[in-house]
């Protein structure tokens, strides 16, 4: 089965909105770090003590379906199915509750914060506000897991489970975090990379031909040896097939797998230009990769640029791919999903 895009959101710092965020990818990049994002949250009383997490990625979501042009009903509701993805999950509501108990004792773990600790609370919130009470999850995993999202809901609509899915993801940054990568020597400027970056972004799914086709690679394990590159050239070309890419959005640039997925894209496609976002939108992970093929639907129709390769490569040893083509482009694909 063939999945296409039906509506695109994204919300940062830097950007929100697909002309916003085309407009952000034509600046310098940020030499210092990036600004607390405003949000304006007036949904139900739920999501006023939700986690900042949750808040962004239920604002990417309802942005995705303003693009779609869905008018949200419960019949809609009923056919929806939902993936949240993040790499950390709700940090500050974790950070605070733990500090709490750290320091006042067991009995003063408070009861709001608690239950936004767990990766799964975003997509519980969203799929309530929305009144989704079909198949939800939540996959934790870095970039890579953004190919792993988009197969299962390919899975899930040729089981006949769900008629179309959105597909979330979103992180919150904290001084705990950026400090924890820097002792771990996987600091964002460490590979020259971009600072950390809260973010979200949110791919509406189905099966009616209307924007970019989506066509996800699975995902492989990697590692940092004499076969990175020649493991990426096999991950680039099962994940394209016939197709030559027009353009290739690039996700390694803070990770130590830079230089490789460079090599790889050169000894590919020698003459085909590469964009690094995350130069001018900062490090998120998850919401880097999904916001990966945000951008590249936006491209796709401001531009009309097609296919475009996207390198999904993680911080730790996993890669994917995904490949958008114009919706009446068929793709050989060289691997299985299942």
């Amino acid at each position: 089965m063939s999945l296409y895009i039906q509506g695109i959101g994204w919300i940062s710092p830097a950007a929100r909105g697909i002309t916003h965020l085309t407009a952000a990818l034509q600046t310098e990049p940020l030499k210092g770090n990036f600004p607390c994002l405003t949000l304006e949250i007036r949904y139900e009383p739920r999501l006023r003590r939700s986690g900042r997490i949750s808040q962004l990625a239920l604002a990417a979501v309802l942005d995705a379906l303003a693009d779609a042009g869905k008018e949200w009903t419960a019949k809609e509701a009923d056919r929806t199915a939902l993936i949240f993805l993040s790499t950390h999950g709700s940090l500050c509501h974790t950070i605070r509750f733990f500090e709490t108990v750290a320091t006042h004792g067991a009995s003063s773990g408070s009861p709001i914060f608690f239950p936004e600790t767990v990766y799964n609370a975003p997509s519980s919130h969203i799929a309530a506000h929305l009144g989704i009470d079909g198949m939800v999850t939540s996959l934790v995993g870095d970039s890579s897991a953004v190919g792993a999202a988009f197969c299962t809901a390919e899975e899930w609509m040729e089981a006949g489970i769900c008629d179309q899915c959105i597909v979330v993801a979103a992180e919150e940054i904290a001084p705990l975090l950026q400090k924890a990568y820097h002792s771990l020597r996987l600091g964002p400027r460490r590979f020259g990379g971009s600072p950390f970056s809260e973010a979200a972004a949110a791919v509406f799914l189905s099966p009616n031909p209307k924007g970019s086709a989506i066509h996800p690679h699975p995902g492989t394990v990697i590692r940092k040896n004499s076969h990175l590159v020649p493991t990426l050239c096999s991950l680039f070309k099962e994940a394209t097939g016939d197709k030559i890419p027009k353009l290739i959005l690039t996700s390694a640039l803070g990770t130590q797998f830079k230089m490789a997925e460079h090599a790889a894209i050169n000894e590919l496609w020698p003459g085909v230009t590469s964009l690094f976002p995350k130069s001018q939108l900062g490090e998120s992970f998850t919401a880097s990769g999904l916001g990966n093929v945000v951008i590249g639907e936006s491209l796709m129709r401001i531009q009309g640029i097609a296919p475009i390769l996207i390198s999904l490569l993680g911080v730790n040893g996993q890669a994917s791919a995904v490949l958008l083509t114009s919706p009446s482009t068929p793709v050989a694909c060289n691997f299985k999903t299942s």
